[in-house]
């Protein structure tokens, strides 16, 4: 694909009382999704 035809994926992430996790799964998010165009 080239870039003006690349796929925008958004990930949603319900989270309540998480705030311990965040920071660690937006790093996984991250790291698994380079390469990729997306937002969180």
């Amino acid at each position: 694909m080239t870039p003006n035809t690349q796929a925008l994926l958004s990930i949603v992430v319900p989270l309540y009382n998480e705030e311990e996790n965040v920071v660690l799964l937006t790093q996984k998010i991250h790291e698994s999704l380079s390469g990729y165009t997306y937002q969180i």
